[in-house]
């Protein structure tokens, strides 16, 4: 999932009954940078563990080095989630806009999980 849906599955973590095999959070914004015209999704403090007990595999966090979303590099609950990180360095917010339509890399990591995403 992208950006704020990434924030819409951090909130509702809790009531996941059956984890996922494997969990892609592409571009997730940190809070101080969502728009106020969606604050809603703001996540605030995160409980890292709930997050985990989503996937059976480790989350993995695609975060661009240069995202306007997320300047400072991936939100803090990256790492209280044990998520796994690929940074793709000089890229943006990872959307058509930035180039990102079809995504070899991460469609082979679709197929095998310890394809790092670029």
């Amino acid at each position: 999932m992208h950006s704020l849906a990434c924030l819409l599955w951090i909130h509702h973590a809790t009531e996941v009954r059956e984890p996922v095999n494997r969990l892609l959070l592409v571009a997730p914004p940190d809070d101080p940078h969502v728009p106020e015209a969606a604050a809603a999704f703001r996540v605030g403090t995160v409980e890292g563990s709930a997050l985990r007990a989503t996937s059976l595999a480790p989350p993995r966090v695609v975060h661009g080095s240069l995202d306007p979303y997320s300047p400072a590099g991936v939100p803090p609950w990256v790492g209280t989630g044990g998520c796994e990180i690929d940074e793709i360095e000089g890229a943006g917010h990872l959307n058509p806009d930035d180039g990102y339509g079809r995504w070899a890399s991460c469609e082979r990591w679709c197929l095998d999980p310890r394809e790092r995403i670029a």
